[in-house]
């Protein structure tokens, strides 16, 4: 039973969800599996761990039926599906009572059914006044919105019940335009960034047709969500050109609603913005773009904006300091890992400290310590911690001058790059730029075979190249 359904569904519960869900066991209306009373009573011995012991079907069948045999072991499978129905049935309940919404839109349709006009309208004006001081620019207030506007339209005694009928009806589509349009910019705003880390093609149907509709709007054009999320389709992808006043007057949006928008929004457009400052160099970009990310990215931990479930998110995290690093802040650095290193996840916190620490090292020339850190770090099923390991040994092993020991390193690295199945055609091609520049650099360091001022030129010229800033430093150091 270790392994069941059921016993998976009991971990899930709070110790005070598992004392809740004996409302439910016991009740007629809920479950008329008496075997799954006395199931609950056996398993309330067994909470939180659950140990084998007091889990194995055959204990369980004595227990139950009186006897361990296979007929006994077999007829388990009924009280299990009953109180399995039970926490499904409690699971739902308690989720329906932290989104307020959902649960009035439920309540409504329940006064619909039984007629309680009344009431149902009543219930309408308190829901539409407390959606109306939900100041939080999100995609989930449009559709709530939109939803209690259907309910109240469609009820068939609406004409007795409100003369709004035709403002509900201009409100009801207003709203589902803004959550259709939003929600529409959001999902392909995701797709773009995820062709740009692996190898998917996917499209979005009527994207153009979507922007097109906002764009001769000018209710639509100027709303704060719908305008953010348009610059970044327009400028994000690679062959876009920088456009200062269309960036700085996003920039301005950004941070004029920042407080106006939704947790789920906000993580959306500094994402977004991170990626966006990132490629100024590539596209040539004048502006101080270290420092731009840095700034960006840094307000977006400070104010708990890149946090996923409580925690900074891994990539932000490392990203700042690695920015922090070209930007020559090492003591910021280890101030900065010693005070936020106890907000990131568990299950990436340790690895997350040793490149972090690893990339530290390397900056301030203690490449040795670096790649003694690099040894300790546990690949996961995503190759992100794989990059950061070979891209930081890399460096140190060109710095440490190990001219042997990087030339495999590096055949090794194209070859792992090449192979992999997943990662985007661009973020390999960014790599293997990578990877070429430095095999340049130690021809010219090493062999003197390639003048300084045509790899000068590679890396100027070539946008598609990681760790531009560092090679570029590397070259400065060869002059």
């Amino acid at each position: 039973m270790k392994k069941s359904k059921l016993v998976q569904l009991l971990k899930s519960l709070s110790k005070q969800e598992f004392a809740e869900l004996e409302h439910f066991v016991k009740c007629p209306s809920h479950n008329k599996d008496k075997d799954a009373i006395k199931m609950y009573e056996q398993l309330k011995r067994a909470y939180p761990e659950f140990d084998n012991y007091r889990v194995k079907k055959e204990r369980m069948a004595k227990m139950i039926y009186g006897a361990d045999n296979l007929k006994n072991i077999n007829r388990l499978k009924y009280p299990m599906s009953a109180l399995s129905k039970c926490i499904e049935e409690l699971i739902t309940w308690k989720t329906l009572e932290k989104s307020k919404n959902d649960y009035d839109f439920v309540t409504l349709r329940g006064f619909q059914e039984r007629g309680l006009d009344k009431i149902f309208l009543k219930k309408t004006e308190d829901i539409q006044k407390r959606l109306d001081t939900h100041t939080k620019i999100e995609p989930s207030l449009y559709y709530h919105q939109f939803q209690l506007q259907s309910i109240l339209y469609r009820h068939p005694n609406t004409h007795k019940l409100t003369t709004k009928l035709e403002s509900i009806l201009v409100q009801k589509n207003y709203n589902l335009d803004l959550f259709y349009f939003s929600s529409k910019l959001t999902e392909y705003l995701i797709l773009l960034n995820r062709t740009t880390l692996v190898d998917d093609n996917r499209k979005l149907s009527l994207i153009e047709e979507v922007i097109e509709e906002i764009e001769k709007n000018p209710v639509f054009r100027q709303h704060p969500l719908l305008s953010i999320y348009i610059f970044f389709i327009k400028y994000l992808p690679s062959n876009s050109t920088f456009n200062p006043s269309d960036y700085y007057a996003t920039k301005e949006i950004i941070f004029k609603n920042i407080s106006s928008f939704g947790d789920l929004e906000k993580r959306n457009i500094f994402i977004l913005l991170h990626q966006y400052v990132n490629s100024f160099q590539d596209r040539n970009v004048s502006e101080n773009h270290i420092q731009e990310e840095f700034d960006a990215i840094l307000f977006g931990i400070e104010h708990k904006i890149l946090y996923q479930s409580g925690y900074i998110m891994p990539f932000a995290f490392f990203n700042t300091t690695q920015l922090a690093c070209e930007l020559d802040k090492h003591e910021w650095v280890e101030n900065f890992i010693e005070r936020k290193g106890i907000h990131l996840p568990e299950n990436h916190k340790e690895n997350i400290l040793l490149v972090c620490k690893a990339n530290l090292y390397n900056s301030i020339n203690k490449h040795e310590e670096a790649l003694v850190l690099l040894r300790d770090v546990v690949y996961k099923k995503h190759y992100y911690y794989d990059i950061i390991v070979k891209t930081i040994s890399i460096k140190c092993f060109y710095q440490m001058q190990e001219h042997e020991l990087l030339e495999n390193y590096l055949v090794a690295f194209n070859a792992f790059i090449k192979r992999h199945k997943e990662m985007s055609p661009t973020l390999k091609g960014r790599y293997l730029g990578f990877a070429k520049v430095i095999t340049l650099l130690e021809k010219h360091r090493v062999f003197d075979e390639k003048p300084l001022e045509e790899i000068v030129d590679t890396v100027k010229k070539n946008n598609a190249i990681s760790f531009k800033s560092w090679l570029l430093k590397q070259i400065l150091l060869l002059q």
